[in-house]
């Protein structure tokens, strides 16, 4: 396993909820971490709570020039890039008998086809440095709610809570990353 402290690391949804901790646990180790989100006031709220080794990226996963400008902000703040945390994503909630195709559609290219979209653009720099990928989801992938199958089936999609392996890294066959602290 790597230690944290030093690594330069991208958390998307990172102005609530669980990207919010991982930002959190990240800063405290160390590590030099970018967080993104489409509310404003959520990501700077969070960034300054942080301190200097947490940036603020205000953009959405789902926006083609938002995502070039999470990796070069990313880039920019930790001197290259350790690891992406996908965490950004949507919620549909609906009974599956009253599900609309274009809202079905919308989800998984929020909560799938941009996250895929987004480790394009990071491999280039996780190569450089042997990082990894981290697909994150909620517990809908392992307990069924009520009005809440569309989301979960868009996260087990995406691999929820697997760490992906860049290719040609010494991380290829077992990324890892945990805390000296």
């Amino acid at each position: 396993m790597r230690a944290v402290e030093g690594l330069s690391v991208l958390v998307t949804g990172g102005g609530s909820g669980i990207g919010e901790g991982v930002a959190r646990n990240l800063c405290r180790s160390g590590a030099r971490v970018t967080i993104s989100g489409r509310r404003r006031d959520k990501i700077e709220a969070v960034a300054k709570a942080l301190g200097p080794n947490c940036r603020a990226v205000v953009g959405d996963v789902a926006r083609t020039e938002d995502r070039k400008h999470m990796i070069e902000e990313a880039v920019a703040h930790g001197g290259g890039l350790n690891a992406l945390v996908n965490n950004a994503g949507n919620m549909y909630r609906a009974p599956i008998t009253e599900a609309r195709e274009d809202e079905i559609l919308a989800l998984f290219q929020t909560n799938v086809v941009a996250a895929m979209m987004l480790t394009g653009l990071a491999v280039p720099h996780l190569e450089k440095r042997g990082g990894a990928v981290i697909f994150l989801g909620s517990v809908h992938t392992l307990r069924a709610y009520p009005g809440r199958g569309t989301g979960a089936v868009t996260e087990g999609a995406n691999g929820t809570g697997r760490a992906t392996p860049v290719p040609g890294t010494p991380n290829a066959a077992r990324p890892q990353i945990r805390s000296r602290r």
